[in-house]
This record gives C-alpha cells, sequence and structure tokens, in this order.
C-alpha cells in the first residue's frame, strides 16, 4: 500500500500515523514492532521524489543481509 507516492500520502490523509502510534503502545512481538516502526518511518520521511518505491534499486549485499534478517524475524 506504501511503494506508490499517492498511496503513501493517502494513507497519511486518513490519520494512519495516530493508529499505528497506539498500536506500538501494546505490541510485544519484536517482529511486528521493526514493521510498525519501519512503516512510521516511511510515513513520516519527505519522500516525494521517490514516486514508486518498487523501483529502488537495492544493492545485492544489502539485499541479501535484508533477507537473512527477514527468515530471522519468520522464526
Amino acid at each position: 500500500m506504501c511503494a506508490l507516492n499517492k498511496c503513501r500520502h493517502l494513507v497519511k490523509a486518513n490519520n494512519t500515523y495516530i493508529i499505528l502510534r497506539e498500536l506500538h503502545k501494546w505490541e510485544r512481538h519484536e517482529a511486528n514492532i521493526a514493521a510498525i516502526e519501519s512503516l512510521v518511518s516511511l510515513l513520516i520521511c519527505d519522500d516525494d521524489e521517490m514516486e514508486n518505491l518498487n523501483e529502488v534499486v537495492i544493492p545485492d549485499d544489502v539485499a541479501a543481509r535484508l533477507h537473512s534478517k527477514a527468515e530471522t524475524c519468520l522464526q
């Protein structure tokens, strides 16, 4: 939902940050906390120059670390 700039603006316009803030207060699962914090970071940044985050090029070494971290969180 937040890959496209217009979708990020829609999510921001509907006060999603407030909901995520409250969710973050009671969430106990570390993987969920990390996901909430990542989404909040995405929502609060000024990213008008990035129209479509699906088109961002991620270096291979960074992608490998992210996949490794994701696998650890899912276990």
